[in-house]
């Protein structure tokens, strides 16, 4: 419902503040502080699929952005970005964002796109069949 969804906006805006900032070079702070990355990473991609269910494609990309900007070897996030923007018609903005995770696979992890991935970017014309 709406105010469900209003709480889960609210809980991801208060959780990308910078939290313990005096503190984010100590040792005891790292657990909590990546603690609070996965619980915000995860609630980020429950609520962009759920917007991307109801193809509300433009909250999808205010969501998932940040997600994708920590971590752009994130294939899960990538995936919902890539969809938002094909949906809104951003066809080259998802091709940029397609060739920038192909390259920093390689160049950081020497990988290529895990199947889904490049299943999903199949199904969405944004590479050719095999």
């Amino acid at each position: 419902d709406e105010a469900r969804r209003f709480a889960a906006f609210e809980a991801l805006t208060v959780s990308e503040r910078e939290i313990l900032p005096e503190y984010r070079y100590e040792a005891w702070a790292a657990e909590a502080l990546e603690h609070v990355r996965r619980l915000r990473r995860e609630l980020a991609l429950r609520l962009a699929s759920e917007e991307a269910a109801s193809e509300r494609w433009d909250s999808v990309l205010e969501v998932i952005r940040p997600c994708v900007e920590e971590d752009p070897l994130d294939e899960e996030a990538f995936l919902l970005l890539v969809r938002s923007l094909v949906a809104l018609g951003r066809r080259a903005a998802a091709r940029r964002a397609e060739s920038r995770l192909r390259r920093l696979l390689a160049d950081e992890l020497g990988l290529e796109p895990t199947e889904e991935t490049v299943r999903e970017l199949r199904a969405l014309g944004l590479v050719g069949r095999p």
